[in-house]
């Protein structure tokens, strides 16, 4: 088993973590139609904002974590979410201009190249 798998498998999250006040108020003003977490953990954000009703308008939410793990775990907890088992830094399967909103929070520090995620 992948250290990552061994680490989601030992390590859950709990779903009473709160999305940070400034992403609510960003998807408040700009009300994206598609939006992707990169590094979602087990969508402990994604829930947040689900049970705050700001998910609800959206045609797209996908979910990107490297453990297959912790992506049936957001598929259990988000309604209407497409999960993507990748690198958050070369997700082959989004498109340049697919999404509205790309979120990533506490995912850089676990990175090899930051460069290459911010591209």
């Amino acid at each position: 088993m992948k250290d990552f798998e061994k680490y989601s498998k030992e390590n859950i999250q709990f779903y009473s973590a709160h999305a940070p006040d400034l992403l609510i108020d960003l998807i408040s003003k700009l009300n994206p139609r598609s939006l992707a977490d990169l590094g979602c953990g087990e969508g402990a954000i994604l829930f947040d904002l689900q049970r705050k009703g700001l998910l609800r308008d959206m045609n797209n939410i996908i979910a990107v974590d490297l453990s297959k793990k912790r992506l049936e775990r957001v598929k259990n907890h988000i309604t209407n979410v497409e999960t993507i088992c990748s690198d958050v830094a070369n997700v082959k399967q989004l498109k340049d201009s697919q999404l509205d909103l790309v979120i990533c929070t506490q995912v850089i520090e676990h990175v090899e190249d930051d460069k290459k995620l911010f591209k």
